[in-house]
């Protein structure tokens, strides 16, 4: 809850700078006033109330101040709200943002980093520098990434959670559905700049000069880091993998089918599904090479899959779609297989129909054995 760059709902929202794009015009990097709910705060804490003679007869007074507290800018959430776990619901509440429109905060911020990360040698070093200093730069531009699936992910079955009481000025009930539109903009957001061919790509010069810190310290670094040069897949997989392991977090599953019956404006679970499959295989269709980046990515999530499938501790409904995908895989990975040119991709698509079917047959195994069919 915004009213401008120049101020924010109070100083506890934890604002960042906001850094304006190359060509654009800076306004003001940081809230440059106090802030509504601030305000608010102090005027309810320290309000003289003069007629009232004992703390009973000052209750009628605050209660009618209280009421205040829903009006626009003043809404309240807690650390337990702004976090990211399955039971965070409402994706308005997150720290280090500045902005009313959490998704478009981070688009602008995930711009800024990739063109950081290929412009770092020219703005950190200089001659007799190292190049370690170059390594800590590059991995402080993860962070936009990070946060931004995360804060995108919340929007999924996301719902506008207030504390109003009944009576309160604007009237708003305690659980209000994320519109569907804005859901499906968030998994697009997380397609096109987290889980997109050419989302990670840097010049190879960059890559070269991200040095690892020899030096030794009390810590023995050089001798526990698993590997000296930079470790650029891991890294990119670990931040594909942010949104949608928090995507299928099993509550989050839950609360899809729940607000199917809270509201008609909201995103059903097999639209879901389908969405994140069409955004992650879209090279079985095409029969094209698919890169390295978008392999781990698609490993992640038929893992995912399987998990559903074979784990059994999220909704019926997300286990059946689960497992229905993974029986449609076979048809897909055999075509794409067939016209894959790629010797590497071809590979990785015979491995993935491979893991879908051990995964598959685990179940039916299971399952006879469960109904007194199996040995």
């Amino acid at each position: 809850n915004r009213k401008g760059t120049d101020s924010a709902a109070s100083v506890m929202d934890y604002n960042p700078p906001i850094v304006a794009a190359k060509g654009k015009k800076q306004g003001p990097y940081l809230p440059g006033a106090v802030g509504a709910y601030d305000k608010f705060a102090i005027k309810y804490g320290y309000t003289v109330l003069p007629d009232a003679k004992t703390p009973e007869g000052e209750l009628g007074a605050l209660q009618n101040l209280a009421r205040t507290g829903s009006t626009k800018f003043q809404g309240y959430a807690t650390d337990e709200d702004a976090g990211f776990s399955g039971k965070a619901l409402d994706p308005r509440v997150t720290r280090f943002d500045f902005s009313n429109d959490p998704i478009g905060f981070y688009e602008h911020n995930i711009e800024l980093a990739a063109e950081l990360r290929n412009n770092l040698p020219e703005k950190l070093i200089k001659d007799g520098d190292s190049y370690t200093v170059l390594r800590r730069g590059f991995d402080y531009t993860w962070s936009q990434y990070t946060s931004g699936g995360l804060v995108a992910a919340k929007h999924v079955a996301g719902v506008q959670h207030s504390r109003h009481h009944v009576g309160d000025l604007d009237g708003q009930l305690p659980f209000v559905p994320v519109a569907a539109a804005e859901q499906r903009r968030a998994l697009k957001f997380i397609a096109d700049k987290i889980w997109a061919v050419g989302a990670f790509d840097v010049d190879p010069k960059v890559l070269q000069q991200l040095q690892f810190e020899r030096s030794e310290d009390l810590q023995g670094s050089a001798w526990m880091t698993a590997r000296l040069d930079y470790p650029f897949h891991e890294t990119v997989a670990a931040v594909q993998s942010v949104p949608l392991d928090s995507l299928f977090n099993p509550t989050r599953l839950a609360r899809l089918i729940d607000l199917q019956k809270m509201s008609d404006d909201t995103l059903s679970l097999d639209e879901f599904f389908s969405t994140v499959h069409d955004s992650i295989w879209t090279e079985l269709k095409a029969g094209t090479t698919i890169d390295s980046h978008r392999r781990a990515l698609q490993e992640a999530h038929l893992d995912h899959l399987i998990d559903l499938t074979l784990q059994g501790d999220a909704p019926g409904d997300a286990v059946s779609l689960a497992r229905l995908e993974l029986a449609a895989f076979s048809g897909q990975f055999a075509s794409a297989s067939a016209r894959m040119k790629d010797r590497t991709s071809k590979a990785h698509i015979e491995r993935m129909r491979a893991k879908a079917a051990a995964a598959l047959d685990a179940r039916a195994n299971y399952e006879d054995g469960a109904l007194g069919w199996g040995e």
